[in-house]
C-alpha cells in the first residue's frame, strides 16, 4: 500500500517516467494510476490531441511506436495508456529500441492485466532500467477490511466496524465495488454520521439481515431456519451474491477460526492472524462452538460444493440447492 502511495504522491508532484508497466491481478490499482496520470498531464483542452487510450489486442507494438514518437500540441507531454497490453506479450521484445531511447516528451503506460511481463526478458530491464514497475497483486481479507477503512477515512466518511464487514460480505475483494459504495455513502450521508448497517441499507440497498456476515453468524449459533431464509434471499439475487463469492467469504472466515484455534497464545491472535482487534472477538466466539474436527469437516464440506457448483462430481449446479446442502451439512456436523 505504500507503493502505490508513493507512486501518486509523485505524480501529483510531477514526478512522472517515459514508460510505465503496471501488471498485476488488482486492476483497481492500475486504474487509480493512469487516472492520476490523466489528470496530471491531461488538461481538457488537450485531451483531444496529446491523450490516446490503445487497446492490446487491437494494436501493434510498431504502430504504438509510431504514435509514441509524435510531439505533444498543447500539453507538455503526451500520455498514451495501452489496455490489455498483455495481447502484444508474444512481440514485446519489439519495444527494445524504443526503450533505449524513449520520446522524452511521452509518456507510455502498458497496463498488463491478470498476467505479468516475464522478468527474465531483457524488455523488461529496460523498462526497470528508465522507467517505473508496479504489481498490484489482490490483498487477503483482513488487507481488504483494512483497506476500506483507511478508504472510508480519505473520502471523510464514519464507518462503524460491523459496517465495514457488511459492506465486505457484499462485495468480497472487489476493491472497485467497494470503492464505489463508499462514495455512495459518502454522496448520500452527512459528513458526521456514524454509518451503521441500518444506513447502508437505506442508502446502498444491501439488506443488514441478509449478508454473508449474517448468514456466518447463524451458522456458528446452528440457527438453521434463518440460514435458510438468508440463502432463500441470496439465491433470487445471484447478481449480488454469485455462489463464488459466497462460497469464498465463507472457507475464508472457517479457515480463519481454525487458525484462531490453533494459537495457544490467544492475546497474540491478532497480531498473528493481520486482523483488526475488533473483529477477532468473531473467531473468538465461533471457535468455541466449532470443535477442531468440526471446523475441518466444515472447511471440506465448503470445497466440496465448490467443486460442485463448478460441475465437478455433480450433475446438477443449481447455486440454491448446493447453498441448502451446505447450510444442513454445516449446521449438522
Amino acid at each position: 500500500m505504500s507503493e502505490i502511495n508513493k507512486i501518486l504522491l509523485d505524480i501529483n508532484m510531477g514526478v512522472t517516467y517515459p514508460f510505465y508497466l503496471l501488471m498485476g491481478e488488482e486492476t483497481y490499482f492500475t486504474d487509480i494510476i493512469t487516472k492520476s496520470l490523466q489528470e496530471k498531464i491531461i488538461s481538457s483542452e488537450s485531451k483531444v490531441f496529446d491523450f490516446s487510450i490503445i487497446y492490446g489486442r487491437e494494436s501493434s507494438i510498431e504502430k504504438i511506436i509510431e504514435v509514441s514518437k509524435r510531439f505533444p500540441l498543447i500539453s507538455e507531454k503526451q500520455l498514451i495508456i495501452v489496455k490489455e497490453a498483455q495481447h502484444l506479450d508474444k512481440n514485446i521484445n519489439d519495444l527494445d529500441l524504443y526503450l533505449k531511447n524513449p520520446q522524452k516528451k511521452t509518456i507510455l503506460v502498458f497496463c498488463y492485466n491478470n498476467k505479468k511481463l516475464d522478468k527474465r526478458k531483457q524488455v523488461f530491464k529496460l523498462i526497470n532500467k528508465i522507467g517505473l514497475i508496479f504489481e498490484s497483486k489482490t490483498l487477503y481479507q483482513n488487507e481488504v477490511l483494512d483497506w476500506t477503512k483507511k478508504r472510508a477515512v480519505e473520502l471523510g466518511i464514519r464507518l462503524t466496524s460491523q459496517s465495514i464487514e457488511v459492506i465486505n460480505s457484499f462485495t468480497g475483494n472487489n476493491l472497485k465495488m467497494i470503492d464505489l459504495n463508499l462514495d455512495k455513502l459518502r454522496l448520500s450521508v452527512d459528513k458526521e454520521t456514524l454509518i451503521t448497517p441500518e444506513i447502508i441499507e437505506r442508502n446502498i440497498g444491501y439488506s443488514k439481515d441478509f449478508n454473508v456476515f449474517e448468514l456466518q453468524k447463524t451458522l456458528v449459533n446452528r440457527n438453521i431456519n434463518q440460514s435458510y431464509r438468508i440463502i432463500k434471499y441470496m439465491s433470487s439475487n445471484k447478481t449480488k451474491y454469485p455462489i463464488i463469492l459466497v462460497l469464498t467469504l465463507l472457507f475464508n472466515f472457517f479457515k480463519k477460526v481454525l487458525v484462531y484455534k490453533s494459537i495457544s497464545n490467544k492475546s497474540k491472535a491478532s497480531k498473528l492472524m493481520g486482523i483488526s482487534p475488533f473483529f477477532i472477538k468473531e473467531y473468538e466466539y465461533a471457535s468455541k462452538k466449532f470443535s477442531h474436527d468440526q471446523l475441518i469437516n466444515v472447511i471440506e464440506i465448503i470445497m466440496s460444493c465448490d467443486l460442485k457448483s463448478k460441475g465437478i462430481n455433480s450433475k446438477g449446479t443449481n447455486p440454491g440447492e448446493i447453498l441448502k446442502e451446505l447450510i444442513y451439512k454445516i449446521i449438522c456436523t
